[in-house]
């Protein structure tokens, strides 16, 4: 498998999660077309950011949509694999550890909101946010996305 097909894979069960906790698609009201256009959208002109990390006790980014690295300021190279701790201020790292403590419990929280630290030390809001665990097609944990809304970008 190529870093591409991983990619859409990976999309893949995110929205497939999605779904099973909404009823509905990502995007469902921003986009129609069919399924493999709806998520090239969603990774390439979505205007929400979508992000992923995996499962380990300091999660590193496995997914992030092009609205995401604009928010943040990262290429993609350089979002794959980073904490993903290290995209809010160590101010409230507690704050976050513990939100993200709750989704695992309770597979899926919104109205997230916070602020967020980009590649160049700036910072920027997030809104609207929902986050929502996210398993591989055997039912395995593999991590948890997030859908924020960036302001003042």
């Amino acid at each position: 498998m190529t870093d591409s097909d991983n990619k859409q894979q990976l999309l893949q069960y995110i929205d497939d999660a999605f779904y099973r906790y909404h009823g509905y698609r990502l995007a469902h009201d921003l986009f129609s077309g069919d399924e493999a256009e709806r998520l090239k959208w969603i990774d390439e002109h979505a205007p929400f950011a979508l992000l992923a990390h995996d499962t380990q006790a300091d999660p590193r980014f496995t997914y992030v949509n092009a609205a995401a690295r604009r928010a943040f300021g990262y290429s993609e190279e350089e979002f794959i694999g980073l904490h993903s701790r290290l995209s809010a201020n160590v101010d409230a790292w507690a704050e976050r550890a513990a939100v993200l403590a709750a989704v695992a419990q309770k597979g899926y929280a919104s109205g997230y909101t916070g602020v967020r630290v980009r590649k160049d030390g700036s910072f920027f809001r997030i809104e609207r946010g929902e986050l929502w665990c996210v398993n591989d097609a055997e039912g395995k944990s593999i991590g948890q996305a997030a859908l924020v809304w960036a302001v003042g970008l």
